[in-house]
């Protein structure tokens, strides 16, 4: 607040004073031309124009007054001073006779033979003026600035880099509204520039200016978190700006007096939080405030005019922008030096602690590798005690000599797993899959094994059916001893083989059974629910088949058909298995489980395995 009272109140009372007077002058002017306009007195009016543009100095006369008055004299159907007036105005270096050359009221003048006479001054004086050169210089500036920024907001990824395009395409718009030698440039070029102030407030680019200025400012110089309680009142001064701006467009007229003050206090005030931020040792602000010396003293210059055409305005703009660019490009340079020390230091920072802690990880190392030799020494003891309950291969070979398995677990234990068990003539030889993989699977299995026997060899059981009925009993019971609900179990394809009496039959949960007779595969579907808890249990079926030599059984679990793997990462699937399956039947047990181990292998490839494998194959 010290620096507003100091420094931005004063300059906004100086500014008043000396805009009062210009204004009431202005003022009273306005006033002589509405009446006049209103009475419909367009030579009074035209007279009015004339008046204003010989009352300023030489030097500063504009006219676009006379092109006014010109038009004046037109409305009043006085063709003789609407020549002289633009003969006078073309002398004085205007040439934009956009509206009498276009508007179908204006007939009349085109008609005159003097008006060809004006038409060829005026193109010809366009043509050797040397405004349009210099504007066109000066608008190509602008543009190269614009292209710079724009590419470097791509290449950095700073917003501040987006309002200052925005800045100069604001400005580019401004120069069109109140420079007379900018807009003849671009007239030629684009004759609808010349509607623009027409269709748009001049007002508009003014305030566009001050706020993408504003916003610049503060992105540029994060007033928001160094000077929060000032980028509040800037804020304040923005938001007032666009508030006069809207009543502006909805014609309720505000002095432009007010308008102005809070425009350049607001200005000033960016300003000085530039400078207090440099001093606050933010070295990015020093170009910022360099940037606005030549915009601020610009207006005071003496002369109006240098190098050729340029106001010493547009100069003080030129270098403001250019000093601006240079501005941007060193804050990147020091936020990236500020990122490399911050980098630097952080790596300082985490040597240290990664040095610290290396001897705590080493230790941490040796706790863990102790607990994992622990923990592998268990569970290789739990594969022994697994594999005690599978059934060996002799056993297996004794009654069905044709035979393979292929037993792949994904783990060290496993939730797969075959079993077989005789009575009498009957053979039984089951694959399952239980719930789950690893320990937790290999516990499930035991339960699972373990109900199986019990119902052959305990409840004598020895239809396939009546035995997968009587396991999920045993499981239940098992389970049910729980605090917890339990509902694991298994899926299984069992099959029971009587050499005796030459029957086959066969009952499955979840699992189908396929066999191979006459070379075609045929499908036995299994029951659609599992060994374990169900909400609607049914009891299983029993399927006989025909007993016809030469046939190979197939019984698996879900584990290979569902393996990632091959050129797109997909799973094996059925499909694929069922066509392997029959271009094999021919060969002997164990080269088709060669080849089954193969094809699993390839498939799979460097993918990790996702279930326990397991296929058992019989010929009778």
């Amino acid at each position: 607040m010290k620096l507003i009272t100091k420094f931005v109140l004063p300059f906004s009372l100086l500014f008043f004073s000396f805009a009062i007077n210009a204004q009431n002058t202005i003022q009273e002017v306005e006033d002589e031309l509405d009446k006049a306009v209103r009475a419909k007195n367009y030579t009074h009016a035209a007279l009015q124009y004339k008046k204003v543009y010989y009352f300023d100095p030489v030097e500063e006369r504009n006219p676009s007054y006379l092109k006014r008055a010109a038009w004046c004299y037109a409305k009043a159907l006085d063709k003789q001073n609407v020549l002289l007036t633009l003969d006078t105005a073309i002398d004085a270096g205007y040439t934009d006779f956009y509206t009498l050359r276009s508007e179908q009221e204006f007939d009349f003048l085109r008609e005159d033979p003097g008006w060809k006479r004006i038409i060829r001054k005026q193109q010809m004086v366009y043509n050797n003026k040397e405004d349009t050169f210099y504007w066109g210089l000066y608008y190509g500036l602008l543009t190269i600035l614009f292209l710079l920024n724009l590419f470097l907001f791509f290449s950095e990824k700073e917003i501040s880099y987006i309002y200052f395009c925005l800045l100069l395409i604001a400005d580019a718009q401004w120069e069109l509204m109140v420079n007379f030698s900018a807009k003849v440039y671009f007239v030629k070029i684009i004759p609808w520039m010349d509607l623009l102030p027409d269709l748009v407030p001049r007002v508009t680019f003014i305030l566009l200016l001050i706020v993408f200025f504003i916003l610049f400012s503060q992105s540029f110089l994060k007033l928001k978190h160094r000077l929060p309680k000032l980028n509040k009142v800037i804020t304040v001064g923005l938001f007032l700006l666009l508030f006069i701006f809207v009543i502006y467009v909805f014609k309720i007229r505000v002095p432009e007096i007010i308008f102005v003050s809070i425009l350049m206090s607001t200005f000033i005030l960016c300003i000085i939080s530039g400078i207090v931020i440099w001093r606050r040792g933010h070295k990015e602000a020093r170009f910022y405030v360099l940037a606005a010396i030549p915009l601020i003293i610009s207006p005071f210059f003496p002369l109006s005019r240098v190098i050729f055409v340029y106001s010493i305005f547009n100069i003080g703009l030129l270098l403001f922008y250019v000093i601006l660019t240079i501005a941007l490009g060193d804050k990147m340079k020091i936020m990236r030096l500020d990122k490399e020390k911050a980098q630097e230091k952080a790596l300082e920072v985490l040597e240290e602690k990664v040095q610290e802690r290396t001897e705590e990880v080493v230790r941490q190392k040796h706790l863990v590798e102790e607990k994992q030799k622990e923990l592998t020494d268990s569970i290789t003891y739990a594969k022994r005690l697994q594999e005690a309950i599978l059934p060996p291969k002799e056993f297996v070979n004794k009654h069905v000599p044709t035979n393979f398995i292929l037993y792949q677990p994904k783990d060290i234990v496993a939730g797969d797993f075959y079993w077989a068990e005789s009575i009498g003539s009957k053979f039984f030889i089951a694959a399952a899959d239980s719930t789950g993989h690893g320990v937790p699977g290999a516990m499930v299995s035991v339960v699972c094994s373990n109900a199986l026997n019990r119902s052959v060899k305990e409840f004598k059981e020895t239809e396939t059916g009546k035995i997968l009925d009587r396991t999920r009993e045993l499981v239940l019971e098992t389970f049910e001893k729980s605090t917890s609900e339990v509902k694991d179990g298994m899926d299984i394809s069992l099959m029971c083989i009587d050499s005796k009496n030459k029957k086959i039959t066969w009952s499955g949960a979840n699992n189908p059974l396929w066999y191979i007779q006459d070379n075609e595969l045929k499908e036995i579907k299994a029951d659609k629910q599992a060994i374990g808890k169900t909400d609607y249990p049914k009891p299983f079926s029993t399927h006989a088949l025909e007993y016809k030599e030469n046939s190979t059984f197939y019984l698996f679990t879900d584990g290979l058909a569902d393996q990632f793997g091959g050129p797109n990462g997909k799973k094996y699937k059925y499909k694929q298995f069922e066509e392997l399956l029959l271009s094999i039947s021919s060969k002997s047990m164990q080269e088709q489980s060669d080849i089954i181990n193969a094809s699993f292998e390839v498939w799979k490839g460097t993918l990790e395995q996702v279930d326990d494998v397991c296929v058992i194959g019989v010929r009778v």
